[in-house]
């Protein structure tokens, strides 16, 4: 998963926009974006292990991200807006994602253990 981080990382800070372009603040406070982003990796990953048992069980993506949006009450480009702050910010963008890592994994810990 850190492999997946890291190379999402600098795609992203690959793709920044000039300092001139760059909103002064994103449209959605650190905490929120957090939230969505752990909601997002959870979305992601119910979406390929539909896709890895039935594809007819995977459904639009779109109606899977349209939930997620109307559950942290934001809209898309709310969220593409704040992304696109923060990849030109790469160095915020590694820390928030520490903290989605740090959520993801207390989720993973409190789940039972397979033997």
């Amino acid at each position: 998963m850190r492999i997946v981080l890291v190379l999402l990382l600098a795609l992203l800070a690959s793709c920044s926009e000039p300092e001139a372009d760059r909103p002064s603040r994103p449209p959605l406070d650190e905490a929120t974006f957090v939230s969505v982003l752990v909601d997002l990796h959870f979305y992601d990953a119910l979406l390929l292990e539909a896709n890895l048992y039935d594809k007819n069980l995977a459904g639009d993506s779109t109606s899977y991200y349209a939930h997620l949006y109307a559950k942290h009450a934001i809209t898309r480009e709310q969220f593409d807006q704040t992304l696109a702050y923060y990849k030109a910010q790469p160095d915020e963008l590694v820390r928030l994602y520490r903290q989605v890592l740090d959520q993801l994994n207390m989720v993973k810990d409190a789940l039972p253990k397979q033997e």
